[in-house]
């Protein structure tokens, strides 16, 4: 019988007993075996797409089974289900809502787990390209992932931030709601993991006119007011030049002074050219 991912740990159970997993969480070093034994439960996910063979109920329980690998195994069984973020993001777009349910789950699962180290070459990878999908509930649960990942791995999250906003800016634009609200919600989280505390009071301002051109001098001029003191680098510099770009595009030579003003603040604590480079015309 299909059990939604609010089903909960003692559905989560059930589903383990069935398949030979009520001893999952002792498995100990052999949980690489145990993890194989029972992927032929789950690898529908990634080797059919959905509408086809696989049955609803199916893909369920395997969402169930990877969130229940993440939950009772925990560390020893991340190199055997990070792989499966990809299937289990796609799955948010089933038209099951105990599938859409338990995808959700057995994402937030998954990533929960990853080590902070994979974030920038394996996780984000997946979630980026999750961002590419035409399904508008597979974009909302990357990115909700992708501000769970600026909890769990702050600083990969903000050494990364280059990437990141602009690929999230752009789905700040989605004709859905939904989307526009969660790459927003993304983008302060991940904005907020920079390192530089001078930037970090105007993090908010910035996020908003990112999001709202009409507020960019708003964030122009509280970033005028901010002395800079700590050392600008490229994450910083990926979460102002925007705004900036912006401001200078602006008609009235005012609003082009305040960034002028901003700019010559920022560029004397720009250590590494390298940094400043990506940012230049």
């Amino acid at each position: 019988d299909g059990m939604g991912g609010g089903a909960g740990s003692a559905g989560m159970r059930r589903i383990a007993s069935g398949i030979s997993l009520s001893g999952l969480s002792g498995a100990g070093d052999d949980v690489g075996d145990t993890t194989a034994s029972v992927a032929s439960t789950y690898t529908g996910l990634t080797d059919t797409k959905r509408g086809k063979t696989t049955p609803m109920e199916g893909r369920e329980g395997g969402l169930l089974v990877l969130r229940a690998l993440c939950e009772i195994v925990g560390r020893k069984a991340e190199p055997f289900v990070v792989p499966f973020l990809a299937a289990a993001l796609d799955e948010s777009a089933s038209s099951s809502g105990a599938v859409r349910e338990a995808s959700e789950d057995a994402a937030t699962a998954v990533v929960a787990l990853a080590n902070a180290l994979a974030i920038p070459g394996v996780v984000c990878p997946v979630l980026f390209e999750a961002l590419k999908s035409p399904e508008w509930r597979v974009k909302v649960n990357a990115l909700e992932r992708l501000a769970q990942c600026a909890t769990t791995a702050p600083r990969q999250i903000g050494k990364l931030l280059p990437r990141i906003i602009p690929v999230v800016t752009s789905e700040v634009w989605d004709t859905k709601p939904q989307v526009t609200k969660a790459a927003k919600d993304a983008l302060l989280q991940c904005c907020r993991t920079n390192a530089n505390p001078d930037v970090l009071p105007a993090i908010p301002a910035v996020v908003d006119a990112i999001c709202k051109p009409s507020e960019t001098m708003k964030a122009v001029d509280e970033l005028k007011g901010t002395t800079f003191v700590a050392t600008v680098d490229g994450s910083t510099l990926s979460i102002l030049c925007p705004i900036l770009s912006r401001g200078l595009k602006e008609k009235q030579a005012l609003s082009k002074r305040s960034c002028c003003v901003v700019i010559e603040n920022m560029c004397r604590l720009v250590d590494a050219p390298t940094s400043a480079a990506p940012f230049g015309p």
